[in-house]
């Protein structure tokens, strides 16, 4: 015989940081070579896990 139980479950969210380099458009020549800036920016990644069983 067969039993069906139902569970409570819920999605939690979840954070992570990601770094991001943006580029700034601002360049630098030295001896023929040109460097580009960029600027690191830190983003909040936001997700959902699987789930959470209570």
């Amino acid at each position: 015989m067969n039993k069906t139980v139902n569970v409570l479950s819920y999605l939690q969210p979840t954070y992570k940081e990601v770094t991001v380099k943006v580029a700034t458009g601002n360049t630098k020549r030295f001896l023929g070579l040109i460097k580009r800036f960029t600027l690191s920016v830190t983003d909040h990644y936001r997700g959902a896990s699987d789930e959470t069983v209570l």
